[in-house]
């Protein structure tokens, strides 16, 4: 069996080649054996001889004076077959042989005999019609033209029948060489392409199929190695700027405290705010893509209601609008997390946010956070989803409040439980900033 592999071609071009080698070689065996049984069963029963040999045992069971009228009825209803009638007392030459002839001749037996018409070449091919005479017993002559029994594999339906065999032994050998050569190599491909997570650690994808499959397998093994390890480097890193900014900020602070000049301490305290927050942002946005999420049903409103209080007592003008209780499966922490980065840029931007909450009539919840500010053009917003993105050039670096992160870690937390967040313009004027999470989590049906 190994042998036998070796003999295949590695590249799919060269697999394909062979099939069509060995299709066309089953063709011509297969067309040889239909051949060769065709030959040896003989010749087949042409309509025209079975008619004419019907014929003349119908004039042989009639009286002579009857038959001129019987043949010339033969003749307007089967004018191919050009029956005639003659006496003759000549001896008829029975030599000559051709398939209708010798078929005529052993289908009528000896009462009867069957020969050629005057002019007829035996030499003429086995394809071509026959002029033939029958002698009646009584010694008259009904002469005919035969056309040759047909074979199988000849004329027209010969030729549909080996191209009906090459169609087939093409197809089903390349249907199934697909079927186990391709089809399963890229349906595993596919599944490992899809099932990819930097949080799983799979199978690598076997090396097996042809070659190119097999190189990519390989490469896409490569890749799968090379983004995780980048992906473990980001991660060291960004633990490690944390580690170590940690400290040094803290003491800086502690600095600052002690500076007499009350501009010069707060514009440092500031600078120091931003750098904490900086780096905060950043280990949170990663987080989101690896920490597990703790799932429990809590009661949304509550939930909404408490994060709403916290915006109040510090002075912002924040309310929230909806039922009073609507209990749903989700991660608390995150939740709140992403809601909060949401109010946060509405109450920076606008006088007064409406944090919404409705149920649709497709099992979701809906949290909507409205503000009256200025609002995000609609040709920015997918470009305001990604990490670190601000859209605003009024922005000013020194506030410390946000780096451009807080959409998409909203984003993030909303996809991690199935949902989305989407951007809509509020009216008048303002920003709608939307999460829409399913309302049945994890088979547990949620109820208002």
């Amino acid at each position: 069996m190994m042998r036998l592999k070796k003999l295949v071609p590695a590249t799919i071009t060269g697999q394909i080649t062979l099939l069509v080698i060995i299709a066309v070689g089953l063709m011509h065996l297969s067309a040889t054996i239909l051949f060769a049984l065709d030959q040896k069963s003989g010749p087949m029963q042409g309509p025209s001889v079975t008619r004419f040999k019907n014929f003349v045992q119908v004039l042989d069971q009639v009286p002579r004076e009857m038959r001129p009228q019987i043949i010339a009825a033969i003749a307007a209803a089967d004018p191919d077959l050009h029956i005639g009638a003659g006496r003759s007392t000549d001896p008829l030459d029975v030599a000559q042989d051709h398939p209708p002839l010798s078929l005529l001749r052993e289908m009528l037996g000896s009462r009867y005999s069957v020969s050629a018409a005057p002019g007829h070449e035996a030499s003429r091919g086995d394809a071509e019609p026959a002029n033939v005479i029958v002698r009646l017993p009584d010694g008259d002559l009904v002469t005919a033209r035969l056309t040759p029994p047909g074979r199988l594999l000849s004329g027209p339906s010969g030729a549909v029948i080996v191209t009906l065999l090459f169609i087939a032994c093409n197809v089903g050998l390349l249907s199934f060489w697909a079927a186990r050569s391709l089809t399963t190599p890229l349906t595993r491909f596919v599944r490992a392409a899809e099932s990819f997570s930097v949080d799983q650690d799979p199978a690598p994808l076997p090396d097996s199929g042809p070659q190119e499959i097999r190189m990519a397998a390989r490469a896409l093994n490569r890749l799968r190695d090379r983004i995780r390890g980048m992906v473990e480097d980001r991660t060291r890193m960004l633990a490690a700027v944390s580690h170590d900014l940690r400290t040094p900020i803290t003491r800086l602070r502690l600095r600052a405290e002690f500076i007499e000049d009350g501009s010069i301490r707060e514009a440092t305290l500031r600078d120091l705010d931003q750098m904490a927050a900086m780096v905060h942002s950043s280990l949170s946005y990663l987080r989101d893509g690896q920490a597990s999420q703790d799932r429990a049903i809590v009661d949304l409103p509550s939930l909404l209601q408490t994060s709403v209080n916290q915006f109040t007592d510090v002075g912002k003008q924040v309310v929230y609008e909806g039922p009073r209780h609507l209990p749903v499966r989700l991660d608390a922490s995150e939740f709140v997390r992403a809601l909060t980065n949401l109010v946060e840029n509405a109450v920076k931007f606008g006088t007064h946010t409406v944090v919404r909450l409705t149920r649709t009539g497709d099992a979701h919840v809906q949290v909507d956070v409205i503000d009256n500010g200025p609002g995000i053009p609609e040709s920015e917003r997918e470009a305001m989803l990604q990490p670190f993105a601000r859209g605003d050039a009024a922005r000013s670096l020194n506030n410390a409040e946000g780096f451009g992160l807080g959409l998409s870690i909203a984003q993030a937390v909303a996809e991690a439980h199935g949902g989305t967040l989407s951007l809509l313009d509020a009216h008048p004027t303002g920003l709608i900033a939307r999460i829409r999470i399913p309302a049945i989590m994890d088979g547990s049906t949620i109820s208002a």
